[in-house]
């Protein structure tokens, strides 16, 4: 054999022996995040697909030191197929992070009051996530036409915004091929974000200036005749979840007034509606979802004797069908919470700072009856209540034995909710409550929505768990009641 030949064969064989193990040992074998957070010599976990974003005690997939300087690293193994955020204790850091191994992900956060910082991401994935949420963002023409009742021209604007997200993704089919939790969550924002954002415009226009219907009744019946909701096997959203919400408001309202028109119903009735809509019209794991919303909503709103005898009665009904016992878990840990909750028991203190920056408590205020309010800057329902809750402060102007108190959940920055505050012109105390709802004091007293409003006796008990809204009749009433106690 010539030996030039030799040499060559001699030096395949050794190339084809040698290039998979130098590529296996230059091949990346974990997903590195890190960052710096506001918290110091603590623990960070890392959740992987998690039921929900504010769930305390979920298991964690991994969990990292951060130091005495706020910083901290994962070297891990992350899934395409999944999605993953943090938190640090009770906080959830609300950031949904996308990524497989190989991938590098930096964040920053300056204070517990701000949204993380993407700092870096080299597999682009989680940026893209973020960037497609600002990009497409309803801008403020939007919000005009649908003061002015202009619903037509709203559905043109979401129509028009659906169609520019599709073409979008188009574009970027490479990059979503490689991570199919992200695909899915936009593909969900395609299919349901339109239908969701149209049924919080419906319920809006029907039900602004006491159900005037702007919409007329047959366009809104055939729209919800045409929605549709995910089989068992899919993956759940939330841009899903959202839409199951928006299904269980505005539908639901329609069908419960349409009840109302032939049957007069009793408290215990009224208040399982959801509950029993949920479960005629929703099926599987949306129905398993749909009943722990309806029970939450149901918790955020009333938990006096008779509502948590509903609740009991629910939870065994909805035990008996459960698909995904997570679900379920929640709702009975809601139950549970609301029970240490209930009238007669000891209000849970807290500390917050007022306008001013001083700390006020709650227990400052003991030897008066409290009109405690859970609100928000963001919240529009909330803003519907600022006229009545004038009204109600200006007829216990002179009564000493009452003191408002409002509690502000907030993400707005300090001084952005000072200046809202100020202009509402309402009185009484204000105190900040950051973190929006993982903050502290949604925690002590189980928020999850609000408007909501509670009576502390003059003794600093709960003397009405879920006292009326400042809109509805019999407010000042039942107020001056438990002051005459």
């Amino acid at each position: 054999m010539n030996i030039k030949v030799l040499h060559l064969t001699f030096l395949l064989i050794l190339i084809s022996i040698c290039t998979p193990k130098a590529a296996i040992a230059t091949q990346p074998s974990h997903t590195i995040i890190s960052g710096i957070v506001p918290e110091k010599n603590t623990k960070i976990y890392l959740l992987k697909d998690p039921v929900n974003f504010i769930e305390s005690d979920e298991k964690a997939y991994d969990s990292a030191k951060v130091d005495a300087s706020g910083r901290f690293i994962f070297r891990t193994k992350c899934s395409p197929a999944s999605v993953y955020t943090m938190r640090i204790g009770a906080r959830h850091l609300f950031i949904k992070l996308y990524c497989k191994i190989g991938d590098t992900i930096i964040i920053r956060q300056d204070s517990v009051g701000r949204f993380p910082d993407i700092v870096h991401d080299k597999g682009g994935a989680t940026k893209f996530y973020y960037f497609f949420d600002t990009k497409f963002r309803i801008q403020q023409d939007y919000y005009s036409k649908m003061q002015e009742g202009k619903w037509q021209d709203c559905f043109k604007i979401l129509d028009d915004r659906t169609q520019a997200q599709a073409s979008y993704l188009k574009m970027n089919t490479f990059l979503l091929s490689g991570y199919p939790a992200l695909k899915n969550e936009l593909d969900d924002v395609i299919r349901f974000q339109k239908h969701c954002e149209k049924m919080n415009l419906m319920m809006y226009l029907y039900y602004d200036d006491k159900d005037s219907v702007l919409i007329h009744d047959k366009h809104c019946t055939d729209f919800i005749g045409n929605l549709n909701f995910k089989e068992d096997n899919q993956e759940f959203s939330t841009a899903y979840t959202g839409y199951l919400q928006t299904y269980l408001e505005f539908p639901f309202k329609l069908w419960w007034k349409d009840l109302s028109r032939t049957k007069q119903l009793d408290r215990s009735e009224r208040l399982s509606l959801r509950f029993e809509y949920c479960k005629s019209h929703l099926s599987g794991r949306s129905r398993d979802y749909g009943m722990f919303y309806c029970t939450a909503g149901l918790f955020n709103f009333f938990s006096d004797s008779t509502a948590l005898e509903v609740a009991r009665k629910q939870l065994q009904d909805y035990k008996k069908d459960v698909t995904d016992i997570r679900y379920y878990n929640m709702a009975y840990k809601l139950y549970q919470a609301k029970l240490a909750m209930s009238e007669g028991i000891a209000a849970p203190n807290f500390t917050l700072p007022d306008i001013t920056s001083k700390n006020i408590s709650l227990s400052d205020f003991k030897g008066k009856t409290v009109y405690m309010e859970f609100t928000g800057t963001w919240c529009g329902p909330c803003r519907k209540e600022i006229p009545f809750m004038k009204e109600l402060q200006k007829k216990c102007k002179n009564n000493p034995d009452i003191q408002f108190l409002t509690v502000w959940i907030e993400g707005a920055t300090p001084d952005m909710w000072v200046k809202y505050v100020q202009s509402t012109g309402l009185e009484g105390t204000h105190v900040y409550s950051k973190e929006n709802f993982a903050g502290v004091v949604p925690k002590l007293y189980q928020l999850s929505g609000v408007p909501a409003f509670m009576i502390i006796d003059k003794n600093g008990k709960v003397a009405v768990s879920s006292a009326m809204h400042p809109s509805q009749d019999g407010v000042f009433e039942e107020l001056i009641g438990v002051v005459g106690r």
